[in-house]
């Protein structure tokens, strides 16, 4: 990575599709994608309950399994852990899963409803919200609900929740949670009492992210007739002083965006188009080349995600497709992965 002569950043080199898989056996939509902190893989869930992981940058294929068959199938969010396991949430259900594909735990409760979303937070402990107006505490070592926080003083329902620590474990820091009125509401860690809150967009809100001091998000718009379009602007917070930063305004379609750690402001935004572009958010200058999946079945970008070191990004597609791209030859997910186990050959 380098630096324009004004200090805006610049890739070294540009990204490129390095790998497209199209499974014939899971056409289905990607519904999330995650790649693994802690080993060479990229983890999937799709609209028919499969979990598939992938290995390396070649994509090969690591291990898939059925999670949930049946009615509300669809995989909400997946976790991969350090512990060699991965959580994955339905819309009424968290479970837990070896990498090998081996059911540790399932766990559901009368009230979950339309869940959405979860947050691995300090002491071995889960938030998981949706469409209801509750947020769920969930501890993994007792596998038991030990909170159920009622969040209707503020918003209706939370799509979205996320922290001002990366690495999930701090004990201090606040949480985040969004809802489909586009507003973000600022939260105490432990009481989950609000503290401040933001309203970036009319309509519904599509993602954020936190990186220091500088939240930004991209969501919808209300039209005069009551539809939703897609709001052309990322809003961008300074959390020091609680107040709206100079809007940037996007020539894609923002829905999804990423902070790219090392470099401070700078978002990798993406569109349901599969294009995604960097922008620096900071000093307001010409964002990065586009860099446009090559998608040969008619559909749309479901999920864009991140490596940690930021060096591959991946498109989910609703045609089943993965789209991974790169701007390096390391060939590398993470900087520092931990060994990946295969079965002996027969």
């Amino acid at each position: 990575m380098d630096l324009n002569p004004d200090g805006s950043y610049q890739p070294i080199n540009d990204y490129v599709e390095v790998q497209t898989i199209y499974d014939s056996g899971l056409e289905c939509a990607i519904t999330t994608a995650n790649f693994d902190d802690t080993q060479e893989l990229f983890w999937t869930g799709n609209n028919e309950g499969r979990v598939t992981s992938y290995y390396s940058t070649g994509l090969s294929k690591y291990t898939s399994f059925v999670v949930k068959p049946g009615p509300n199938r669809d995989i909400k969010q997946l976790f991969p852990s350090v512990n060699n396991d991965i959580f994955v949430l339905t819309s009424d259900t968290l479970f837990n899963y070896s990498k090998f594909g081996v059911n540790n735990f399932r766990h559901t409760e009368v009230s979950f409803q339309n869940l959405q979303c979860l947050f691995f937070n300090q002491q071995q402990r889960f938030f998981m919200g949706g469409f209801c107006d509750f947020i769920y505490d969930f501890d993994i070592d007792r596998l038991r609900i030990l909170r159920q926080l009622s969040i209707s003083d503020e918003q209706s329902d939370c799509i979205l929740i996320k922290s001002t620590t990366p690495d999930h474990v701090s004990k201090n820091g606040i949480l985040f949670t969004g809802s489909s009125n586009g507003k973000i509401i600022l939260r105490d860690t432990f009481t989950l009492k609000s503290i401040h809150k933001f309203h970036p967009h009319s309509g519904s809100l599509s993602d954020f992210d936190i990186q220091g001091n500088n939240l930004v998000s991209c969501g919808f718009s209300l039209t005069r007739t009551g539809n939703l379009c897609v709001d052309r602007f990322l809003m961008i917070y300074d959390l020091r002083m609680m107040r709206a930063l100079s809007p940037v305004q996007m020539l894609i379609e923002p829905v999804f965006l990423h902070y790219v750690p090392g470099f401070s402001g700078v978002v990798a935004v993406a569109s349901q188009s599969g294009c995604f572009q960097l922008v620096d958010t900071n000093l307001m200058s010409t964002p990065s080349p586009f860099y446009q999946a090559q998608c040969l079945v008619p559909g749309l970008a479901t999920t864009f995600s991140k490596s940690s070191n930021s060096q591959f990004f991946a498109f989910g597609h609703s045609t089943g497709s993965i789209h991974l791209f790169s701007n390096s030859d390391s060939g590398f997910f993470n900087d520092f992965s931990n060994p990946t186990y295969f079965a002996d050959p027969v």
